[in-house]
């Protein structure tokens, strides 16, 4: 299936077959909707409402944009939007691990349901390259991508490239502790919620979702130093059912 191929390769890779076939990113982001319609909830628009109560002269680049919804529906005036095709004039295309940008130039970077690729740490090292000191790195994840590990371990190896949760913000639905039964899909009653503090599915089912917020650390990452890559682990590629 076309996005199991877009997990299970890096994102050059993904970015070569895109540009060979422009075509397919329409039919990944045409399955990608149709997924979205049978969520509880769109983790965006959590993103959305807490950067809608945020300064206007934020600057934010969204890595992995798709349509380019967070640049329309936030305040804030500077949103660069990039993806591996630009799906409209606000789209920059290109590779997520080399961003056109210059060093230290956003105040937040967000991957909204956008590590796809088995090399996503040098999405998230680049991320770092690109944000200011003390920026914000915000991601959202489908929960069942951490099939079978601890999201403990994911938070770690993300600190081990410069960066620090902060389970306190409005936006960290995982509080760093680690959690006893994670892979299982125990159901729960209806009003109840995650031992991480992931709100349950409206539908009474496990959370669907993780979502993260960090802020770039004081460490710099040397050449001397692994890329990180070492210490995050494999996320399970998100497979849309076949109909």
């Amino acid at each position: 299936m076309l996005n199991e191929s877009m997990y299970t390769h890096t994102g050059a890779t993904s970015k070569a077959m895109m540009d060979a076939n422009p075509q397919l990113f329409e039919v990944y982001h045409s399955g990608y909707a149709e997924q979205v319609r049978m969520w509880p909830r769109n983790p965006l628009d959590d993103i959305i409402k807490y950067l809608s109560t945020q300064s206007s002269s934020l600057k934010i680049i969204d890595l992995g944009c798709g349509e380019a919804r967070l640049a329309k529906e936030v305040p804030q005036r500077t949103v660069k939007s990039f993806d591996l095709v630009a799906v409209n004039e606000t789209v920059t295309a290109c590779d997520i691990s080399k961003l056109p940008l210059e060093d230290e130039y956003a105040d937040v970077a967000v991957f909204c349901l956008s590590l796809m690729g088995t090399n996503y740490s040098d999405f998230l090292i680049e991320a770092r390259r690109a944000l200011k000191w003390k920026g914000l790195l915000l991601i959202a994840e489908v929960a069942s991508r951490f099939s079978g590990h601890n999201p403990s371990n994911f938070v770690a190896g993300v600190e081990s490239l410069g960066f620090r949760l902060l389970p306190g913000h409005t936006l960290s639905q995982f509080s760093g502790k680690p959690e006893k039964h994670m892979g299982r899909n125990k159901k729960r009653k209806r009003g109840a919620q995650a031992s991480n503090g992931i709100d349950a599915s409206e539908k009474g089912s496990s959370a669907f979702f993780y979502l993260f917020a960090f802020r770039k650390a004081e460490k710099e990452i040397s050449n001397e130093e692994p890329s990180g890559s070492s210490h995050l682990p494999n996320l399970a590629a998100c497979l849309y059912k076949r109909r």
